[in-house]
């Protein structure tokens, strides 16, 4: 009898302290994995526009879930290097705090199993790999036509959600058929969201090319096109945040930047692709 107890003690006592070294070990290798650097704030959210965009094509209707694929996250990968487990994981799981992305959950043949791949999952910060557009994503992208990138960087999705509070609640406090409400608040809403976006779109999207110019300008080896990509930077950073933007001002700075991009030889991408989607969302590209 003497002889079980002390076994079981034993047994007891490795359980526990195997249960101990897989929290200390959990813990630990996640601050590791989270203290490696991560992208540049225009990088990530490229990445996140791409994201949203990939899901949206693939979906064959609201509400089906998507795999994201391997091939996905290589083929975003900056040149020279690769995505890590951790810098998906940050990516998909700020999509999903906003609202835009659902993630699904996996399922499990019982709870012991679900437990040790919770486990897994976050001491290894697996990212989800089976998502949707959250319905508000989904009613931008595949019916107002708003891009990931655009719902991404202006927030989009936030202020069509407000828009359409306000516009039922104005509607319906000067329209009393039900009928006659359900006719308004399309047009109402729209012209709403449309006015509001493309204000703040616009404002985000000269931001971008901004801190483009700033981050990578400082990569340039050419003294005289450094100086010049940063004095365009502070002159379109002024201009867009002035009370009344002049467009030709922002316009012309726009070009001059293209023509920075050509001339740095392709050190300066991030600029390229913000200047493109600065294009896209007047409609020029």
């Amino acid at each position: 009898m003497n002889h079980f107890v002390a076994f079981a003690w034993i047994v007891a006592g490795t359980v526990v302290g195997l249960l101990i070294v897989m929290i200390v070990f959990a813990f630990w290798n996640r601050r590791r994995l989270e203290s490696k650097p991560g992208f540049s704030q225009l990088v990530r959210e490229q990445i996140q526009g791409n994201l949203l965009d990939e899901i949206e094509r693939v979906s064959i209707g609201r509400r089906m879930p998507v795999l994201i694929t391997h091939s996905f996250w290589r083929s975003q990968a900056p040149e020279g290097s690769r995505i890590s487990w951790v810098q998906r994981a940050q990516i998909t799981k700020s999509l999903i705090l906003t609202g835009d992305l659902v993630a699904i959950p996996p399922k499990y043949t019982n709870d012991f199993t679900e437990i040790v791949c919770a486990w897994l999952a976050w001491a290894f910060a697996y990212p989800a790999r089976r998502v949707r557009l959250s319905d508000r994503t989904w009613e931008l992208m595949a019916q107002q036509g708003l891009s990931g990138w655009q719902i991404v960087v202006a927030g989009g999705g936030n202020m069509t959600m407000n828009n359409m509070h306000a516009g039922r609640d104005i509607i319906g406090s000067t329209n009393s058929g039900r009928d006659t409400e359900n006719q308004n608040s399309g047009s109402f809403m729209s012209r709403s969201f449309n006015h509001s976006t493309e204000v703040e779109l616009g404002r985000r999207a000269v931001a971008a090319v901004v801190a483009a110019l700033r981050e990578e300008s400082l990569d340039l080896a050419d003294a005289t096109l450094r100086e010049k990509a940063l004095d365009l930077a502070d002159k379109l950073d002024t201009e867009s945040n002035a009370a009344e933007s002049d467009e030709d001002v922002i316009s012309g700075g726009m070009n001059r930047a293209k023509r920075y991009v050509i001339s740095a030889g392709g050190l300066m991408s991030a600029t390229h692709a913000a200047v493109q989607a600065w294009q896209k969302l007047r409609g020029d590209y």
